[in-house]
């Protein structure tokens, strides 16, 4: 058995790589409102804010990216 423990490059980024599906804003607000509706009911449950799904299961992240001026292509 082979222990292949090596890293693969990064795929460098061309509008070709991202695919975004006509639906995929309606996802989105599915899911927000599953999750939301979760939490709701969770809370109400136990009466107090608990984890209402599995820690691993999924992320949320909000934030704001700010590509640099000047970047060479590979970083940019």
């Amino acid at each position: 058995m082979t222990n292949n423990t090596a890293l693969k490059p990064p795929v460098a980024y061309t509008p070709s790589v991202e695919h975004i599906a006509d639906d995929e804003q309606d996802v989105i607000r599915g899911l927000n409102d599953a999750f939301d509706l979760i939490l709701t009911r969770t809370s109400e449950d136990y009466g107090h804010a608990v984890r209402s799904v599995h820690a691993k299961s999924h992320g949320v992240l909000r934030g704001e990216m700010i590509i640099a001026d000047g970047l060479p292509p590979e970083l940019a």
